[in-house]
């Protein structure tokens, strides 16, 4: 096999383990045998120490605690197009350093569906919206499918500007854009909310369980049914993932169904 097409299958199978949640591997023969001489120049004279060392420094995001955020103190009358001209030029965290747009959210606020994605990808930061690329082309044929177009929804991200690299946002960066989504949240009185990505779902919830695990059956925030699903950008480099995600979308559909009864 090519080298090359070797590497991006391996990023492809790791990008898929990071979307179901799953962040540190268990030290197998294998892997010892694989690392070698690298092993070796990190070895410490007692083998308990060095497990108990490689036990402190694998962060496991899984069990890794979400600090509670209290809700914030909105009025009751204030609109997301309060909140976007508000936010517009944030500079609460440095983020703001290297984006082009604050990222806030696109569609009908109060339409009944709200979807949040992760962040903004470089496609989303350049033409400041949450559909930008061929995840936001997906997203809109998934729409579709269950007989919504961009006018039915409200669409916007946990993090509101792009990361450098694409990297995943840091902790302090989720927390400082989480007021935010809350206000959101609050002026698009939404009846049903769909989390599209582990950072999003995770967030909103602050249920660090494993993505596959969260989703399929609905979840409540502040009484409102949540119901996890994988993002778009996933589901571009796991295509077989699309029939799981499928599931997800039909039951949302039946969820908005009860609500024009």
């Amino acid at each position: 096999m090519h080298i090359t097409k070797f590497l991006k299958q391996v990023r492809n199978l790791l990008e898929f383990h990071k979307a179901l949640g799953i962040s540190t591997y268990p030290l197998t023969p294998e892997i010892k045998q694989f690392l070698g001489p690298s092993m070796q120049k990190n070895k410490t004279s007692d083998p308990a120490q060095s497990i108990a060392q490689t036990k402190e420094s694998a962060v496991d995001y899984e069990h890794t605690p979400i600090p509670p955020v209290a809700p914030p103190a909105a009025s009751s009358k204030e609109t997301i197009a309060d909140i976007q001209q508000e936010m517009q030029g944030c500079t609460n965290c440095r983020l703001h350093e290297e984006r082009n747009h604050v990222v806030l959210g696109e569609g009908t606020p109060k339409s009944g569906l709200m979807i949040i994605g992760d962040w903004p990808s470089l496609e989303d930061d350049l033409q400041n919206t949450p559909l930008g690329g061929e995840a936001g082309d997906l997203l809109i044929k998934m729409l579709k499918a269950i007989n919504l177009g961009q006018d039915d929804v409200f669409i916007t991200l946990a993090v509101k500007c792009r990361t450098p690299g694409n990297r995943d946002p840091d902790p302090d960066e989720v927390q400082t854009c989480l007021p935010i989504l809350h206000r959101q949240i609050k002026a698009a009185a939404p009846k049903v909310i769909c989390t599209m990505g582990s950072l999003a779902t995770h967030t909103l919830l602050k249920n660090n369980d494993l993505l596959f695990r969260l989703r399929g059956h609905f979840h409540s925030y502040d009484g409102i049914p949540v119901m996890p699903t994988f993002a778009p950008a996933f589901l571009l480099k796991n295509p077989e993932m699309k029939k799981t995600a499928w599931l997800d979308l039909q039951m949302i559909q039946r969820k908005i169904a009860t609500f024009k009864k």
